[in-house]
């Protein structure tokens, strides 16, 4: 008489080990997209802050703040076709000229699904965002 051991895996055993996975992947995947954005956001902080700082430094030497972003010489922005990117590219950046500036971050391709799709930060060093607790 012969003893069979077992093994190895069933099929439907392999089968339950796939489905665990993949509803596990569908738990998680929206939370991993979720905070990718909020580290992407980073991204438009930085931009806005050295710009600030860009524009103060042109202020000091012009009397007037910059009208175009290619005046201020920002390192790790990106000039493409006329459009300033921040430097990962998540974020598009413009500047408004008022009383002072605004200096505004615009969420571009798969960031722009983001609550937190706009960030603004003027001359008085007021920041503002979509929602409020995007800053």
């Amino acid at each position: 008489m012969h003893k069979f051991g077992k093994n190895g895996f069933t099929l439907i055993e392999l089968l339950i080990v796939v489905a665990i996975l993949a509803i596990l992947a569908l738990i998680a995947y929206p939370s991993y997209t979720n905070m990718v954005q909020k580290a992407r956001r980073t991204d438009a902080r930085a931009a806005l802050s050295m710009i600030a700082s860009a524009q103060e430094q042109f202020y000091t030497v012009n009397g007037t703040y910059a009208d175009d972003l290619t005046a201020l010489s920002i390192p790790g922005v990106q000039q493409i076709n006329n459009i300033t990117f921040s430097e990962e590219g998540h974020y598009i950046l413009t500047i408004n000229l008022d009383d002072g500036f605004t200096a505004i971050a615009t969420a571009t391709a798969t960031q722009a699904s983001d609550d937190c799709n706009s960030f603004t930060l003027n001359s008085l060093g007021v920041r503002t965002a979509t929602t409020d607790n995007c800053w």
